[in-house]
């Protein structure tokens, strides 16, 4: 299993380095593919592997819109970055 946690774009940079080496292993992107703004997303909805996006699907909302949604919560909530989603199944 390879874990990027790297600042987007930065991932993408990084697994079109490691090219082949990754082929066969589960790549998962921590990342927050925010626009160069932080008011948006820098990707299309959708684009999620397709195990983690059954998982949100059954959930009901997209991945990426999740991980925005949380992220927009922080600062009106007075959660300093100090909160996380828990999927309970």
């Amino acid at each position: 299993m390879v874990i990027f946690a790297e600042y987007f774009p930065g991932n993408l940079e990084i697994a079109s380095a490691l090219g082949d080496r990754l082929a066969g292993k589960v790549v998962v992107d921590i990342s927050n593919p925010l626009n160069e703004t932080f008011d948006g997303l820098a990707t299309a909805l959708g684009t999620s592997k397709e195990r983690v996006a059954q998982l949100v699907r059954d959930g009901g909302c997209g991945l990426e819109s999740l991980g925005f949604f949380g992220m927009m919560l922080q600062q009106p909530l007075g959660l300093n970055f100090r909160s996380a989603w828990k999927l309970i199944s």
